[in-house]
């Protein structure tokens, strides 16, 4: 049987009205949104921040508060748990340092050559992305 999340996206669009799609196993998929710190609810096993920005300001009122916010919800990854975090945005690695620093475990991922996982040739086949990735300190490379 071929396993798919739940996955749910709390965004609210007229058009789409949050995404859901019903899955077949135990992962359940989760966009959490920050805008209004309610992202610091959820107990992830695993947390993938694609970019930290200055954005939302009119909520958190400083650059600093929102990036500690960020910190706070990389704290709500379950025990043994992992933060996936992109090494090409200046955000997003420093809230992986940070996390690493405070004995979280972290997976970087990149074009960057300083990220673990390291995103290379990219090419499109019909409706799918495909790409090279290479993990460091591996000679051999995965399509």
């Amino acid at each position: 049987m071929r396993r798919r999340p739940l996955v749910r996206d709390r965004r609210r669009h007229r058009r789409h009205r949050g995404q859901r799609g019903s899955g077949v196993g135990e992962a359940f998929v989760v966009e959490a949104d920050e805008s209004d710190g309610s992202f610091v609810v959820y107990r992830p096993d695993v947390a993938i921040v694609t970019n930290v920005r200055d954005d939302h300001l009119d909520f958190y009122g400083t650059s600093q508060r929102l990036h500690q916010a960020y910190l706070e919800f990389a704290g709500t990854i379950a025990p043994g748990g992992l933060l996936v975090a992109c090494a090409d945005d200046a955000g997003s690695a420093a809230l992986a340092e940070r996390h690493a620093a405070s004995g979280g475990r972290v997976l970087t991922y990149g074009r960057s050559e300083t990220a673990d996982l390291v995103v290379g040739e990219e090419w499109a086949e019909g409706f799918q992305q495909r790409a090279t990735l290479r993990l460091q300190g591996s000679t051999s490379t995965s399509r």
